[in-house]
């Protein structure tokens, strides 16, 4: 092979993996919105969630027909909310889905390991495939990226992470 193919060569491999990291850049930028919309919303919701359970929990004694009317007119109140916190329960499952359902291309997964410093070799990228994509699908799960960093990471006698 002349130098000119292999300088053209290495042209195409660089511009295959600037664009599988700009894909991989994407993901994981939609990825952090998904966990900012998550945060955003699930902390209200389980505040106004315990508040309602501590307040369904009260026992109520009441005197006079007044309270028992202001108990009615509280019961009724909570009842109108629940339809909307019901909606703001399923916009925050949504979320929780979506984010789930993230995934990668195996090229995108080898690129995004090279762009943290880590280079596998074929032998270890098969080994890494095994276990971030155990049903051999060529897709590796946003879950699997976590667990399998999280694993990874924790054992630093396994990879070469710079």
């Amino acid at each position: 092979m002349s130098n000119c193919d292999q300088w053209d060569k290495l042209g195409t491999l660089t511009q295959k993996r600037r664009e599988a990291l700009e894909r991989t850049e994407k993901l994981l930028e939609t990825i952090e919105q998904l966990y900012l919309e998550f945060a955003k919303r699930a902390a209200p919701f389980n505040n106004w969630m315990e508040g309602a359970m501590e307040d369904l929990q009260d026992m109520f004694i009441v005197h006079s027909v007044e309270e028992t009317q202001s108990l009615i007119a509280a019961h009724e109140q909570f009842k109108a909310i629940l339809p909307e916190a019901d909606s703001e329960r399923q916009a925050i499952l949504g979320i929780h889905s979506e984010k789930t359902k993230t995934s990668m291309e195996t090229d995108d997964f080898r690129a995004c390991l090279i762009s943290m410093g880590y280079d596998p070799g074929e032998v270890e990228f098969a080994r890494i495939m095994t276990l971030v994509d155990p049903n051999g699908t060529c897709v590796v799960s946003f879950q699997s990226f976590i667990d399998f960093m999280i694993r990874e990471t924790a054992d630093t006698t396994c990879c070469r992470f710079s």
